[in-house]
């Protein structure tokens, strides 16, 4: 018999996830075997379809969805530890919150996916930082992308927005660096913007700043080779509250990246923070508002399946005054 938990909402039964963040064996909510009859209501095929996803997209649900409206997709690269899914749950995290300036939270379709990759931002160690606030990224399907769904409104154009971002492996990137590996990667063709982290600390660190300058120099050359029309590559300088990377090393990255013929841009970042100079999520807004930002244009939906766009997608201009 499964856990089962007197209060409605919860969906511990299927997900194995307590609402509450408890152990679901001992949480006081726990529905005890005589109780259960009448507490857990049944969900019938038709309330079911209309559910969101338990976690996230893949291509045929995101195909789905943006079949009916423009849907911003995101690339998000880099290598393990570089920050990626922290970032994730901050930006969850920021919305949950109502703290992510400058936008509101509208909607998701994997609001358990987020649920999932954040858990281990909720357990602290006796009010201290733990040493790492998320798990490593496995996919189940190795040889297809996750996509986390968010529809949030910006407050300076009053419009709602909907993005893609995908979770992924950080052995994706290091196989893109070494093997020139891009078969798992064709949604990029796609993405209006491509999120490259790198680990602040490791790019100021003296034992580690040439060989991350250099894997990031070499990704920046994969994806200018790969893709025939790039979109705007964002330089993703992470963990903002450990150091802060030299300015003239980031500056030689655009460098890089611009003599490729990318777009660059830079938005240091802290997903969490310990320190009182630097705020937890700081950067974060910054990071969405610059991926929002210049006119998109209609095109193919997804390349490997050559379905086109039968409309054509707003001009989003620059959201102006947004701070974290």
């Amino acid at each position: 018999m499964g856990v089962e938990c007197r209060r409605q909402d919860c969906t511990v039964e299927e997900t194995g996830v307590c609402l509450l963040n408890n152990e679901p064996a001992t949480c006081p909510e726990r529905a005890d075997e005589g109780d259960v009859e009448g507490v857990v209501q049944p969900v019938d095929e038709e309330q079911k379809n209309h559910m969101p996803l338990s976690r996230a997209c893949g291509l045929v649900e995101a195909r789905e969805l943006m079949a009916n409206r423009y849907v911003h997709v995101v690339g998000i690269l880099g290598e393990p530890n570089a920050g990626k899914t922290a970032a994730l749950v901050s930006l969850y995290l920021l919305m949950a919150h109502n703290k992510l300036c400058g936008f509101t939270f509208r909607d998701s379709r994997t609001l358990m996916g987020f649920e999932e990759i954040s858990r281990g931002a909720r357990c602290w160690n006796r009010g201290q930082l733990p040493d790492q606030i998320t798990g490593h990224t496995k996919l189940v399907d190795d040889r297809e992308a996750g996509f986390l769904h968010i529809r949030v409104n910006s407050n300076a154009r009053d419009v709602d927005i909907d993005f893609l971002l995908p979770d992924l492996p950080g052995e994706w990137t290091s196989a893109l660096i070494e093997r020139k590996r891009f078969d798992r990667l064709e949604f990029l063709k796609r993405a209006d913007a491509i999120w490259l982290m790198v680990n602040g600390a490791e790019l100021a660190a003296v034992e580690t700043r040439q060989a991350t300058l250099h894997r990031t120099r070499l990704i920046l050359q994969r994806l200018a080779g790969f893709l025939e029309t790039p979109p705007t590559v964002i330089l993703v300088v992470t963990r903002l509250d450990e150091s802060a990377a030299d300015p003239n090393d980031v500056a030689d990255l655009c460098k890089v990246g611009a003599e490729q013929g990318l777009d660059m841009k830079v938005t240091p970042i802290a997903s969490v923070s310990n320190v009182e100079e630097v705020k937890p999520g700081q950067g974060i807004a910054e990071l969405l508002a610059s991926t929002i930002q210049g006119p998109t244009e209609g095109g193919v939906l997804w390349p490997d399946l050559g379905l086109k766009a039968t409309f054509t997608p707003p001009r989003v201009r620059s959201v102006g005054g947004v701070k974290s």
